[in-house]
């Protein structure tokens, strides 16, 4: 593993979705934080945004958060992915209007190579906004 640190506070409150607290991610990381299923259904004809705030250190190019997606009936991968820093929390948004079925789900998936390890990536405060 490579470097250390801690990891960063949450960006609101006293809990966040992490891929370590303590050190470094371990290599061949891969894990999920996978959401309740949601019934967009409701929200038909309304324009809905997924939204979080997120802090990433991750081996550029080679180790990735992916924002992954279920709606009818599968699981859709790769709808965004993140690779590299962004040591501030910054906001992300993402127009989920396109997926309005009533098995709708959230999916955060980290993965990491054998190479080079950092504190990972640390997501807080999702919500989907009309």
């Amino acid at each position: 593993e490579y470097g250390g640190g801690t990891s960063p506070s949450p960006y609101a409150g006293s809990c966040m979705i992490a891929t370590d607290r303590d050190s470094t991610y371990e290599y061949y990381a891969n894990g999920s934080a996978i959401s309740p299923t949601i019934d967009m259904s409701i929200c038909d004809g309304s324009t809905v945004y997924l939204e979080w705030y997120m802090w990433r250190e991750i081996d550029s190019g080679y180790d990735y958060l992916y924002l992954d997606l279920y709606y009818n009936g599968s699981w859709h991968s790769g709808i965004r992915n993140y690779t590299g820093n962004s040591t501030t929390w910054t906001l992300y948004s993402v127009d989920v209007s396109d997926y309005m079925y009533d098995d709708f789900r959230i999916r955060f998936r980290f993965t990491a190579d054998s190479l080079v390890n950092y504190r990972g990536a640390y997501i807080d405060n999702v919500t989907l906004t009309l």
